[in-house]
């Protein structure tokens, strides 16, 4: 993208030479504001989301402010704009744009197409984010076996309102498995994200998923759940005239997390304290751990999913790739990232079952059961999950 000021790109690439990883970012969402939601008429956490996922990683050492290993596939391919907004505006980074494409099913699989011409190493990492509406293939969710992500092109559908175009997650994978060397993040917003850890989760790959497969996923509630920090929409005044800036309820807290600060106000946020271990980073497995503990979504069936190469390992052997279909199902949210003190069991997977507590529970995989397991819910973290 082109940097509005001169100065601008001295200092990024000042600091992208320090970063000598070649690693990039995919941010993936279809949906204009307008043809969001069906209960709001301008569903701006679309973009602000977006924008800030896209600000965290352009912050990330390891992407050292190159806007070039920043792939933003967003609605038309435009960005959102509203006069006399200064939070949500690319200006603020100092770029003019920040959108690269229009999120299509065709964007997407030549976004990483170029990205494995790249040829990103075992010491890379791709960090990919995804959002729009979620959908499945059957009426009831449990009786489903594939799952998308809608994108463009979107049309209007009396009763329905907006509806994309399902990306189903077998040809999602296929897109994202041109980029295999590399370590992988996957970040997923969109209603029923967990039903694609089968198809993307491998031996290099981590997962951050808003809800199981059977569930949607909702807009902030703007309540405050064991001391997170409010608002979560903030109300800011724009030419005149009051604008709620809204955002999404994992996304609030797994990015307030990550920065280390809340969002509001923007010149002065408190800080958010999600470092559990106290080793200066905050993990992905943190992250997900600060987002279950503060979600306090109204229809709380929002229950995270959490899934690394460790879970991979454990899989059945007769599961051709991916973890085993009921454990995610029915355990919630996977964590399978131990401390050192815990006993590991190749047989057994390990969760944090449900969203309203964090009791570290066992599933054995023959038996598709649930024991009470540990309590050793704090401790050591995979230095390769750390979003660097």
């Amino acid at each position: 993208m082109r940097p509005v000021f001169a100065a601008t790109i001295l200092v990024a690439l000042t600091v992208s030479a320090l970063a000598l990883d070649n690693n990039h970012a995919v941010i993936i969402q279809g949906f204009l504001p307008a043809e969001g939601l069906p209960d709001v008429s301008n569903a701006n956490e679309l973009w602000n989301d977006c924008f800030l996922w896209y600000e965290l990683m352009y912050n990330r050492p390891s992407i050292g402010g190159d806007s070039d290993r920043i792939h933003m596939l967003w609605g038309k391919g435009q960005d959102f704009r509203k006069d006399g907004d200064d939070r949500y505006d690319p200006a603020r980074l100092g770029l003019y744009s920040i959108t690269d494409d229009s999120a299509s099913a065709s964007t997407v699989d030549s976004c990483f197409s170029a990205l494995a011409a790249d040829s990103l190493e075992s010491d890379d990492t791709m960090f990919v984010y995804t959002w729009g509406h979620g959908g499945k293939d059957a009426y009831m969710p449990r009786n489903a076996k594939h799952f998308s992500i809608m994108v463009r092109p979107v049309h209007y559908s009396p009763g329905n309102g907006y509806v994309g175009t399902h990306l189903w997650d077998t040809t999602f994978a296929r897109m994202c498995d041109q980029v295999r060397e590399c370590e992988r993040v996957f970040v997923m917003q969109q209603c029923r994200a967990g039903g694609f850890i089968d198809d993307l989760n491998d031996d290099k790959t981590t997962m951050v998923c808003a809800t199981i497969a059977t569930e949607k996923a909702y807009s902030c509630d703007n309540d405050s759940r064991n001391g997170s920090p409010l608002p979560e929409h903030e109300t800011t005044d724009v030419q005149g005239a009051p604008v709620v800036w809204r955002h999404a309820e994992f996304n609030f807290h797994v990015m307030n997390a990550l920065r280390g600060t809340a969002i509001w106000p923007y010149n002065n946020p408190p800080a958010v304290d999600a470092d559990t271990n106290n080793d200066g980073n905050v993990s992905w497995f943190e992250a997900f751990r600060y987002n279950q503990m503060h979600n306090s979504s109204p229809k709380t069936r929002e229950v995270p999913v959490y899934c690394d190469p460790t879970a991979y390992s454990w899989r059945l052997d007769s599961v051709p790739r991916g973890l085993h279909y009921r454990a995610v199902f029915r355990g919630g949210a996977l964590a399978s990232t131990l401390p050192d003190s815990c006993d590991t069991v190749a047989t057994s997977l390990w969760a944090l079952k449900g969203n309203s507590t964090l009791e570290l529970w066992k599933y054995d995989i023959g038996d598709d059961t649930w024991t009470a397991g540990a309590t050793c819910l704090t401790g050591g973290t995979d230095q390769r999950m750390v979003p660097r």
